[in-house]
């Protein structure tokens, strides 16, 4: 499942927003504007098995495990210290002026804190991959590895987005291209190096 067009959103994106958030749609992107005590973000429509590399009536329940993958690319604009790009149950990476800031789930059930230094110059357009392969979550940024944990939730429940209200929280992203994949655990039998994420794929 792919974003085609900005236009095209309905089929694959709902915005939720509350407060004074705005949601707008250009020719190239489609725009959320977030100010401070507001939300504004973006998630997956509800979708019928499409995009898998093998059709689901070929595949008995429980034949192979199935990995999920999210691709997109977007800026960001800081209002505040921080802007959440992502958030997946207990998994949440926010944007700040210093790179990158990451809550994921601990080992023992609880959460930890992560920060990494990436270029977070504002504005600038990234493209992000995230993966959930065999209880592993991975998040490339730009074909860089930047976080690695465990994946307890499904990404079909990812917010992209601002999800918070405090006053630290807020500023615009502008979303360029989206697409969902849930390629059958099979297609890894073909690696040799395992996964490198590029930042264009074709269409399942």
């Amino acid at each position: 499942m792919a974003l085609t067009s900005p236009v095209a959103y309905r089929a694959l994106l709902e915005p939720v927003l509350t407060g004074n958030a705005a949601f707008g749609v250009n020719l190239n992107d489609l725009v959320l504007t977030v100010p401070a005590s507001s939300t504004g973000y973006l998630t997956l429509m509800p979708q019928d098995p499409a995009g898998w590399d093998l059709p689901r009536a070929l595949v008995k329940d429980g034949d192979a495990p199935v990995a999920e993958e999210l691709t997109f690319t977007a800026s960001v604009e800081r209002n505040g210290t921080y802007f959440i790009l992502l958030e997946m149950d207990s998994f949440l990476v926010q944007l700040t002026s210093w790179g990158l800031v990451a809550t994921l789930p601990s080992r023992d059930g609880q959460t930890e804190s992560r920060e990494v230094s990436i270029e977070s110059a504002s504005g600038a357009w990234h493209t992000s991959v995230l993966r959930c392969d065999v209880g592993r979550l991975t998040l490339w940024r730009d074909a860089r590895e930047v976080l690695t944990s465990g994946c307890t939730g499904d990404l079909r429940s990812f917010r992209l987005g601002e999800t918070r209200t405090d006053r630290e929280h807020g500023g615009r992203l502008r979303l360029r291209s989206l697409q969902y994949r849930r390629p059958f655990a099979y297609v890894r039998r073909h690696r040799v190096s395992g996964f490198v994420p590029v930042s264009k794929r074709s269409t399942s």
